[in-house]
This record gives C-alpha cells, sequence and structure tokens, in this order.
C-alpha cells in the first residue's frame, strides 16, 4: 500500500510492503516485507528486507537493511 505523496524512482521494486504519507524513495531500491513511516527520504540503490524505518527516518544511498528497525529520526 502506498500513502500520498510518495514520490518512487526508476527501477525501483516494491514487493509485499507500505509506504505511509510524503516519502521519498530513490532509483534502484528493493523493498520486500517493509514498513516505512511518514516523513522518510530513502536514497538510490538501498535494499530492505523486514524492515521497518520510523517516521523522519533518512537512508542513504547503497545501504541494505535486513530485519533491521530504524527509530524515530535515525539517519544511516
Amino acid at each position: 500500500s502506498i500513502g500520498n505523496n510518495v514520490r518512487i524512482g526508476d527501477d525501483t521494486s516494491i514487493e509485499r510492503s507500505v509506504a505511509w504519507d510524503n516519502v521519498e524513495i530513490g532509483a534502484g531500491c528493493e523493498i520486500t516485507e517493509s514498513i516505512i513511516c511518514n516523513d522518510c527520504k530513502i536514497g538510490d540503490n538501498v535494499i530492505l528486507d523486514r524492515a521497518i524505518i520510523a517516521p523522519h527516518c533518512k537512508v542513504s544511498n547503497e545501504k541494505e537493511l535486513i530485519d533491521k528497525t530504524l527509530n524515530l529520526g535515525e539517519e544511516v
């Protein structure tokens, strides 16, 4: 399920995942069984697998988060 004001870059795949409102997802990402909460920015070429990204988080380019939870406002 995709919320309001969500931007998704080219060549990004999203499977069995949720993106809440005001989320930016970069190009070339693979997002599987994950939750991205409000006001998050996900960089390019990021892999999220069974991840929970709390509100106001930023994930830098080229990161891989598997079975990981980010807390409110965290940046990796």
